[in-house]
């Protein structure tokens, strides 16, 4: 669908949706279907919805999720245990999880405890309806 993008407004339209001033503010049909109104993206969001894919594009970041998925809570020290990688690396995969806010963590004593954010998993489906 085409849209009429007058010079005077900044409006232009894009592969994905429409720029204003260089902001995403939606694609075309969303312009379209609410006349006068555009809906920002909000792009605090948007970043936090790429980190948690790029989180999830490493094979043994993924592993580690399945593995959540299936035990619901497990102590670092058994992802060790279970993975042919040394100990630094697993926790760099932890952290990138963590950062990305696919895990939660819980300390108890010395060790750690990892489980999915039910949170992140809800982001998730929403891309896979």
């Amino acid at each position: 669908m085409s849209i009429v993008t007058p010079v005077e407004t900044g409006v232009r339209e894009t592969g994905a949706g429409c720029a204003i001033g260089g902001t995403i503010v939606g694609t075309v049909d969303d312009l379209t279907a609410a006349p006068g109104v555009a809906r920002q993206i909000d792009l605090a969001n948007l970043a936090a919805e790429a980190q948690l894919f790029r989180a999830l594009g490493d094979e043994t970041r993924l592993s580690i999720v399945r593995q959540l998925r299936q035990c619901q809570e497990v102590c670092a020290c058994d992802f060790v245990a279970g993975c042919a990688l040394a100990q630094p690396t697993i926790s760099h995969h932890l952290k990138v999880l963590r950062e990305a806010g696919i895990v939660e963590t819980t300390k108890r004593g010395l060790w750690v405890y990892y489980r999915l954010n039910p949170n992140a998993l809800e982001s998730l489906r929403r891309y896979t309806r």
